[in-house]
């Protein structure tokens, strides 16, 4: 089962869903987010094993394999200067992610030089990603936030990246949770088709057919990270969807913003003002969240949030003055 972290009793009794007799004569794999695991109801001996996967063994050297790739003369000086840039700009958090490190690479290299903003650094991916379909770039005279300034491809695709952020928020805020990633050919209508085409030649969109006689295919997107970026994209752009559809989607799923911090701190890079609307819904559902999870717990995750949206305001070059992120309950551990 993938993504247990998307999925949600309609009844609120049970954490995981429950399988057919059939499959206690299988070996069920089963994905989730970390957070999912502190869970009261979810019970050890649920678990037989339990593995982490922690991305790149060897960060180090899969990026001068990446390098050696592109430049064949001088390789140790300029994979010297690569990492140390990697240290200076403190994006040791993407350094183990195979897509991301790649990416650092590949933008560091077309002088696009990354200052520690998660924003900064998923743009630069969705703008590699349109590169490969791009015959020109051009450049922004007003860009839409402060991490598209650099960008070369992304200008000149902009009605493409609207309609996948439609896609991606109406995806990721949907009430039926089955559907948070993957979405049919009904549902992409919001997509031109030479739109799909032009999202699926640059691996932005996968597509997947289905085996049965109805031949309908899914489609989903590269990552979920890359889905929560464009969905924060597209908030930036509508911040009255954080009142018309956030509040009412909380409403349903108090706890809704641990699966969905990341679309709150790309906003805070985004849009801050949009961000600083979207932490006084999260703050006032505070109290509303999950009963099986201790209270202690929720407001250090809601405090380790603000902080990290902060990081990424400030990194967007925000204004201190500008920041002003609600939250009600401050957690201080004695030492």
């Amino acid at each position: 089962m993938d993504g247990l972290d998307e999925w949600a009793d309609p009844l609120k009794k049970t954490v995981l869903p429950v399988l057919l007799p059939c499959y206690s004569k299988c070996t069920v794999l089963t994905t989730t987010r970390h957070w999912k695991m502190t869970d009261e109801r979810m019970k050890d001996s649920q678990i037989d094993c339990l593995l982490e996967l922690e991305g790149v063994n060897d960060p180090h050297q899969f990026s001068k394999q990446i390098l050696s790739c592109i430049i064949k003369e001088e390789l140790e000086s300029n994979h010297h200067e690569f990492v140390e840039y990697v240290k200076t700009n403190n994006l040791n958090e993407f350094y183990f992610t195979p897509v991301l490190l790649a990416s650092l690479v590949v933008s560091w290299l077309n002088g696009m030089h990354i200052r520690g903003s998660r924003c900064e650094v998923y743009i630069s991916l969705l703008d590699c990603l349109l590169k490969k379909s791009s015959i020109s770039s051009d450049c922004f005279v007003s860009p839409p936030a402060y991490c598209f300034s650099e960008t070369r491809y992304v200008c000149h695709n902009i009605e493409l990246v609207h309609a996948l952020s439609e896609i991606a928020f109406t995806q990721l805020f949907t009430f039926k949770k089955e559907n948070l990633l993957v979405f049919t050919e009904k549902e992409e209508a919001i997509l031109k088709p030479e739109q799909k085409t032009l999202a699926l030649k640059t691996g932005i969109l996968s597509e997947r057919k289905s085996s049965t006689l109805t031949g309908i295919s899914t489609l989903s997107f590269i990552h979920k990270s890359v889905q929560e970026l464009l969905a924060a994209f597209h908030i930036a752009r509508h911040n009255f969807v954080i009142e018309a559809v956030i509040e009412k989607y909380f409403d349903t799923f108090p706890d809704a913003y641990l699966d969905l911090s990341q679309v709150f701190i790309f906003l805070c890079g985004l849009n801050i003002k949009a961000a600083n609307d979207l932490s006084r819904v999260i703050d006032q559902h505070t109290d509303m969240t999950d009963i099986n999870v201790l209270p202690s717990c929720r407001y250090s995750r809601i405090q380790d949030l603000m902080t990290k949206g902060y990081t990424e305001g400030r990194a967007n070059n925000h204004k201190d003055d500008d920041i002003r992120l609600n939250l009600s309950n401050l957690e201080v551990l004695d030492r």
